[in-house]
């Protein structure tokens, strides 16, 4: 599989994550992110994997937000800001 497939299936995972449908703004994926951390966040004691899950879904598709707005570059680099 190549790198833009594996992109592409990544993608799809961290939508299915967040319970979001492809093609959400910045602020949908923040609501939804918002949204998911009250239903996973874990009590003391408990297991944080899904929690972890949401966070890494979140992460990835506002970098890929982030990036086709021009404010980040491929290296993971702030710029325009």
């Amino acid at each position: 599989m190549d790198s833009k497939s594996q992109r592409k299936n990544k993608m799809w995972a961290a939508f299915r994550t967040l319970y979001m449908t492809e093609g959400g703004s910045y602020e949908d994926t923040t609501a939804a992110y918002k949204r998911r951390v009250l239903q996973t966040f874990p009590d003391p004691g408990q297991d944080c994997d899904e929690f972890l899950k949401v966070t890494k879904a979140y992460v990835f598709l506002t970098t890929l937000h982030m990036r086709q707005v021009g404010l980040m570059k491929s290296g993971g680099a702030l710029t325009n800001i």
